[in-house]
């Protein structure tokens, strides 16, 4: 600021010194420019005059802690100087590591894509063939629940046949039993269970002899004469 206002002065002082040559040279007045000029030639010599006053006063130990901290200060630097220098050749290292990795991957990439197609083709392969085997496990499941149906339709069938075919024997044996008590019913054959009751049964398949353990063939005249008597579901 101080020097700004020394420009200044001295601008105006040459500005004032240059009318008044001028006026001299033209024969005019010139005692107020003169004047002028001077006060401010002198008032620019006392801004710029030299400061004479004292500076200030430290003591031996103040001196000494300022060297102290001075030294710490620069020993400070110095370490971050250092610090900054080995971050710099860590960052440098590292940035060319990165640009090694970086050629290396280039360099494999081709490798690397076709064993990530390979490996997808063959996940997609395993996929496939995953899928056709539960497609076959399930069509071989399906045919193997029509056998077990199917079977179980011929056993059923097959069992319907055969109870119509004893219910047909039943029926016939029944009706030549029929027959030929009407012909010979003293002399006709019957079966007895001797251990179970004393009734003679003119059908071996007689629901009265269910229970019986055993069953004995005869005449009707021996069983009516060992005291055995006619069944009560074959009429007795």
């Amino acid at each position: 600021m101080i020097f700004a206002i020394k420009i200044a002065f001295v601008l105006i002082s040459a500005f004032m010194l240059y009318s008044v040559h001028a006026k001299i040279k033209q024969q005019k007045k010139f005692t107020l420019q003169a004047l002028t000029a001077l006060v401010l030639i002198c008032t620019t010599a006392g801004l710029g005059g030299v400061n004479n006053s004292p500076g200030p006063h430290y003591t031996a130990n103040e001196v000494s802690n300022i060297k102290a901290h001075y030294n710490d200060e620069k020993s400070r630097s110095k370490s971050l100087k250092t610090a900054d220098k080995e971050a710099d050749k860590e960052l440098l290292k590292a940035q060319n590591d990165r640009k090694k990795a970086e050629l290396a991957y280039n360099k494999q990439k081709p490798e690397f894509e076709k064993e990530e197609k390979e490996r997808r083709q063959a996940a997609e392969e395993k996929e496939k063939q995953e899928a056709a085997a539960k497609e076959e496990q399930k069509k071989q499941q399906e045919e193997e629940e029509k056998q077990k149906q199917l079977a179980a339709e011929q056993q059923a069938q097959k069992e319907q046949e055969q109870q119509r075919a004893a219910a047909q024997a039943s029926a016939q044996s029944q009706q030549a039993q029929n027959e030929q008590k009407k012909e010979d019913p003293q002399g006709a054959m019957v079966w007895i269970a001797p251990t179970s009751g004393k009734r003679y049964h003119f059908d071996p398949n007689c629901r009265g002899l269910n229970r019986a353990k055993s069953t004995t063939q005869m005449t009707k005249d021996n069983a009516v004469a060992q005291g055995y008597t006619l069944c009560g579901f074959e009429g007795g």
